[in-house]
């Protein structure tokens, strides 16, 4: 069962509340536990693998057609699968995500989709860097460094994976970090208003909408193991 076989149903259903939101029928009302139904067996499926296609397709509103299985390492896939059932399980549908939960369901869909960004930059743009410095310490890696290095390439799409993942990261920061200084000198907390809150989810969705469909594209091009005709 595929969360693409459900859209239309729950589409239909929606529109039917809409119009009946108060005398639905026999027939409706089963229509609706089965969808119901339907929901609890694809989210309880998708806790053991395939959520992060799920989400996927969820964002992109189309099926992507793809198995990230098949180019991921066995622990890669388990890290991204388990960061986006964190996100199906908040909101089955990422547009119903509530406005109060978009700070954490973005954190989570960052760190699902970074394993993808991750394996572009070390794989197909095989980016090397230093293991440690001259005093033998570590340097401290920032994940924006990767969303940098893509915006700075010639080819649009790395350019546009990179700006869209740099802004998504951007606005999780502004829910993560709520201190500001006063013209006093002293530390507050600055809440972020509801209505910025729903602002920033509305921009959020676009924003991984483009970005996914281009990495999509990428992966089609340089992982075609993955493709599911």
């Amino acid at each position: 069962m595929k969360f693409t076989d459900l859209r239309d149903d729950l589409e239909k259903a929606k529109q039917l509340i809409e119009k009946k939101p108060n005398s639905l029928d026999s027939f409706e009302k089963e229509f609706f536990l089965d969808i119901e139904y339907r929901k609890k067996t694809l989210l309880e499926s998708l806790q053991s693998g395939k959520a992060l296609e799920h989400l996927y397709d969820d964002l992109i509103k189309e099926a992507c057609f793809y198995e990230f299985h098949f180019p991921l390492s066995k622990k890669d896939y388990e890290v991204s699968n388990e960061f986006a059932f964190t996100c199906v399980e908040m909101s089955f549908e990422a547009e119903k995500i509530h406005y109060r939960r978009v700070g954490d369901w973005t954190k989570n869909a960052l760190k699902a989709f970074d394993v993808l960004v991750l394996k572009i930059y070390t794989e197909v743009l095989d980016v090397n860097e230093v293991y440690k410095t001259t005093d033998g310490k570590k340097p401290r890696i920032y994940e924006t460094e990767v969303y940098q290095y893509l915006q700075e390439q010639e080819d649009e799409d790395y350019r546009l994976i990179g700006s869209n993942f740099k802004s998504i990261y951007q606005l999780r920061s502004e829910f993560e970090h709520i201190q500001q200084v006063t013209k006093w000198g002293k530390r507050s907390i600055k809440p972020i208003p509801n209505w910025k809150k729903i602002q920033h989810k509305s921009t959020i969705l676009r924003l991984f909408e483009e970005v996914l469909k281009e990495l999509l594209k990428i992966y089609r091009r340089e992982f075609a193991i993955g493709i599911v005709n």
